[in-house]
């Protein structure tokens, strides 16, 4: 997405690109009967200058007995969008959910909900953008140290854990914690789990 953005404001055009949401179920709600609607909503531009928005993420459950009956399970984020595509979700901040919200900033940027997708027209990135969230890389596989400079280059901080194992190579990451493909803030902690080769923990 940030190699998107960069290519539209070379260009000189503006297009309203679709703000990431994350997965209903497990992210948002801890249980699905078949499907979880997410509805999101803009709240405006946050001190930053960051996108600020709220979500609610609901899932339709039967009830046993007779009758046919139904109960309807609900979770309400709010979530903080950055202008490349990363995002962080917090405790809900009580924001009014009103899906017709349309915020512009100081740089005629553009944050609106359309047909249930958040959306951010960029006009002009503002100089004080900054990444706040980016994507756990795979590491699975490669050497301690490329995998390390990896994580730190997407502002991460590797915590490096070593284990015996008889099936990977001395040095190389058998997977992180957080695992990747998770979206995490700028500055989280990510465990990185490197084998010592063959042996045993004792």
């Amino acid at each position: 997405m940030k190699a998107l953005f960069l290519a539209l404001l070379l260009t000189g055009t503006a297009s309203a690109l679709n703000l990431p949401i994350p997965p209903g179920y497990p992210i948002l709600l801890g249980r699905s009967c078949g499907s979880v609607f997410v509805a999101s909503y803009i709240e405006g531009f946050d001190t930053a200058g960051n996108v600020h928005g709220e979500l609610r993420a609901s899932t339709r459950c039967p009830t046993s007995g007779r009758g046919g009956g139904s109960i309807t399970y609900t979770s309400y984020h709010a979530i903080t969008w950055d202008f490349f595509g990363g995002y962080v979700l917090s405790a809900y901040d009580g924001g009014a959910l009103n899906p017709a919200e349309v915020a512009v900033d100081a740089y005629g940027n553009v944050a609106q909900v359309v047909n249930n997708v958040p959306t951010l027209t960029l006009n002009y990135l503002p100089p004080t953008a900054k990444h706040i969230a980016a994507i756990v890389p795979v590491t699975a596989g490669k050497a301690q140290a490329i995998a390390t400079a990896q994580l730190t280059a997407l502002g991460f901080v590797p915590s490096i854990t070593y284990v015996y194992t008889g099936t990977a190579p001395a040095g190389s990451v058998l997977y992180t914690t957080p695992a990747a493909g998770l979206m995490e803030p700028v500055g989280a902690a990510i465990q990185v789990v490197v084998s010592l080769g063959g042996g045993n923990n004792d």
